[in-house]
């Protein structure tokens, strides 16, 4: 009796048979690999310090409304208590006032006025100091960072679509090169694209270090790509500090991205995407060309920002054998849980007691380190949803829904006004809900990449009937 074979065991069989050409051509993980992945990896760190710059750009600073000239002469200290009782943003009026002949502020009338300019404590620059974004135009400077965010939400989208045609290196050294731009005369426009460029730089780098590598050491690399992430926290919190002027900062943020330029000559494109683009031979160019050729917690700022970079280190090296060995649903979901919950402990906290905040600190960083461990789970398990004909697309689609909530973080912290420990519950509930719904979701552990859409398909219908085998 002779047996033909099924739809199912050819498409299975078409899948092993690509996914043996490609790893064949350029193999699974060799030295190659290894130093391809490490340049792609550091191009997250110029990214990073963009993300998180505003952090140091916008950071408070002591001031007070500006005395007029006539009363220069007057300390600080003096001039705060006479005429500023309640905040910075009034100030008794004194164009009656003068002073006594020990240069006492006397006459001071106790109708109060809106302050127009202020002074500042010399501290170096920043936005704030700056554009006098303060009082009842503090809220710009959370619409800068929303035009940063909404770069983010439709970089992410349009910069998978553009790579999924283009390629991934031509999208990524395209973004290296407009990134680092001067933009200071027109922040808010320049920071839409600085979030724009950022998040399409690391989607672009990210995808490319995964389809290089085969097998397990796709988990791997994916992680290994994000540990620059924490690294960049802590350099550009020690820059931050030394560096107190916020255009000397952003210069010096700037200036390292344009060495990743010159990787244009020597980065391979992605092998999985010429294999789709009929471009197989290109393969066997690159590897060989290049063989031999040869990235609101309370204390202090600087402090807190290099325990958040530092605590990354554990969460990223713990999640490559849980991936490996656990697969990506249930660690990514856990880890979300754990991260709400951690939130939700700080809660009490804020709300009861202001001498504890040690335990407050210890459980932020305990939250991001379990949520730095479910981003670098999240690109990992989203890339192995897709097949490789839509997998930029498809990363980017689904960071538009972050992206869109991203938009609404610099606003989340301004619950506070209302009650302090609102912004933190928000996000112990997002964390909490986050991670439960990820359990809907399928596991893709252990399971090659898929080329094409057909393939994704045939492979959900067979999820499908198994699914139905299971139950029926």
């Amino acid at each position: 009796m002779v047996f033909g074979m099924t739809d199912e065991n050819k498409n299975k069989n078409h899948d092993d048979d690509e996914e043996d050409i490609i790893d064949k051509a350029i193999g699974k993980f060799g030295k190659w690999q290894f130093q391809l992945s490490f340049i792609l990896a550091l191009v997250n760190i110029p990214c990073t310090w963009h993300i998180f710059v505003p952090t140091f750009h916008g950071r408070e600073m002591e001031v007070w409304c500006a005395r007029p000239p006539k009363f220069y002469n007057v300390s600080t200290e003096i001039w705060i208590d006479k005429t500023q009782p309640n905040d910075f943003c009034t100030t008794n009026d004194t164009s009656n006032a003068s002073l006594d002949p020990l240069n006492n502020l006397v006459n001071v009338s106790r109708n109060m006025v809106d302050c127009k300019q202020w002074e500042f404590a010399h501290d170096g620059s920043t936005l704030i100091s700056e554009f006098d974004l303060l009082c009842d135009r503090k809220s710009l400077l959370n619409m800068a960072e929303m035009f940063f965010l909404a770069g983010v939400a439709v970089g992410g989208l349009i910069c998978g679509i553009i790579s999924d045609k283009c390629g991934r290196k031509r999208t990524l050294l395209s973004c290296c090169a407009i990134a680092f731009v001067p933009y200071f005369e027109l922040y808010c426009a320049l920071r839409l694209m600085l979030g724009f460029i950022s998040v399409s730089v690391v989607f672009s780098g990210f995808v490319l270090s995964i389809e290089l590598v085969g097998g397990h050491w796709r988990t791997v690399t994916g992680i290994c790509y994000l540990f620059p992430v924490s690294i960049g926290y802590c350099i550009i919190s020690a820059m931050a500090w030394f560096l107190r002027d916020w255009r000397h900062l952003q210069l010096a943020i700037s200036a390292p991205g344009l060495l990743f330029l010159t990787s244009y000559f020597f980065l391979p494109e992605s092998p999985r995407w010429l294999w789709q683009q009929e471009k197989l031979i290109n393969v066997y160019l690159v590897y060989y060309g290049l063989v031999l050729n040869l990235e609101n917690i309370g204390g202090d700022i600087y402090i807190n920002s290099v325990l958040t970079g530092l605590v990354e280190v554990p969460a990223l090296a713990v999640s490559i054998p849980i991936l490996i060995k656990k697969g990506r649903r249930w660690p990514l979901a856990l880890s979300m849980i754990i991260s709400g919950i951690a939130c939700a402990f700080i809660v009490p906290f804020k709300m009861f007691s202001s001498t504890h905040q040690w335990v407050i600190t210890t459980f932020s960083m305990i939250s991001k380190m379990c949520i730095s461990s479910s981003n670098a789970i999240m690109p990992v398990f989203t890339a192995e949803l897709y097949p490789t004909t839509l997998r930029n697309i498809g990363v980017g689609a689904s960071n538009v829904a972050a992206g869109i909530a991203l938009m609404l973080v610099p606003y989340l912290f301004e619950l506070k006004t209302i009650e302090k420990t609102l912004p933190v519950g928000v996000l112990a509930f997002c964390g909490i809900i986050g991670g439960l719904s990820v359990l809907f979701l399928p596991e893709t552990g252990g399971k090659p990449l898929q080329e094409t859409l057909n393939e994704k398909v045939a492979e959900s219908r067979r999820a499908s009937r198994a699914s139905q085998a299971v139950f029926s």
